[in-house]
């Protein structure tokens, strides 16, 4: 049978087509513990405007600033909590309403009960716009409430102006005596460049919590052999939580400056594997 260019060209397109779709279809994490990973659960922030409400929830504001609360000034403001150009924008700002006694309102989204894994890494690529007593924060928390099984993962936390983000483990070991947090050291730092775009990870294995930036791995927090009581208290259901928080005056990051505001945490997507 005689095959004819234009049918060729036809032929090579479609075939270029299909291999092009398959490709952009294809996410993958970088398997920091050796294990081949597969998407679980993205969320790119597609559509203009559009909170999936199967995916999120607001953080409801608790606590009080005067007794340092960071959630004091969450709010349900749609200010505080926009998207459009394909991400997520969690911002602080000063508050007008004359009604809400608080001074500052800030946004945030948790996946409390609606998305939660026991293992598997997490990834977030943010930017973090900084300001004066601003504290952004990605973090994993435990879905459960048992103090004796209690489980964090600060996956970054950053503070003001500093050029470096906290990555953190809390556990009932780490929270009983400030001694345990130095063995295994519950934290460290990693450099960063304030205003541009990092993919910020979290890995959770049978035995480790991996911390990456960029996908170089930054910090390793280990199961401790034998274990102690409380140290290891992973492989329990966590959720995804992400909040741009302000500090309480005299709290971490220390108090706000009104003229810094508005500020802003940017999220062009999250992601979360799962090991095969």
């Amino acid at each position: 049978m005689r095959t004819y260019p234009y049918h060729k060209k036809v032929s090579f397109f479609v075939l270029m087509l299909i291999i092009s779709s398959a490709i952009s279809f294809k996410i993958s994490a970088q398997p920091i513990a050796g294990t081949k990973m597969t998407l679980l659960w993205r969320d790119e922030f597609n559509k203009k405007g559009f909170v999936d409400p199967s995916k999120w929830s607001k953080i409801e504001r608790s606590g009080a600033a005067n007794k340092g609360s960071c959630f004091a000034s969450m709010s349900d403001d749609p200010r505080c909590l926009i998207i459009k150009n394909g991400k997520l924008f969690l911002r602080g700002i000063i508050n007008d309403n004359k009604n809400d006694t608080v001074q500052y309102l800030t946004g945030g989204l948790s996946s409390k009960g609606k998305f939660e894994f026991k293992k598997g890494k997490v990834e977030i690529r943010a930017k973090l716009v900084d300001a004066q007593g601003a504290w952004p924060a990605l973090w994993l928390l435990m879905s459960g409430n048992e103090q004796d099984r209690y489980a964090e993962i600060d996956i970054i936390e950053h503070l003001n102006h500093d050029d470096f983000v906290y990555h953190t483990v809390h556990t009932a070991y780490t929270l009983r005596d400030p001694e345990n947090g130095k063995n295994p050291p519950k934290y460290t730092t990693s450099k960063i460049k304030p205003g541009k775009f990092n993919i910020y990870g979290a890995e959770i294995t049978d035995d480790k919590i991996i911390f990456s930036v960029n996908n170089k791995v930054v910090f390793t927090y280990p199961k401790v052999q034998p274990e102690k009581e409380g140290q290891w208290t992973f492989g329990q259901n966590m959720f995804i939580y992400m909040s741009q928080q302000f500090s309480a005056e005299g709290a971490w990051a220390g108090a706000v400056k009104p003229d810094e505001l508005p500020v802003q945490m940017i999220i062009d997507w999250v992601r979360v594997y799962k090991g095969e």
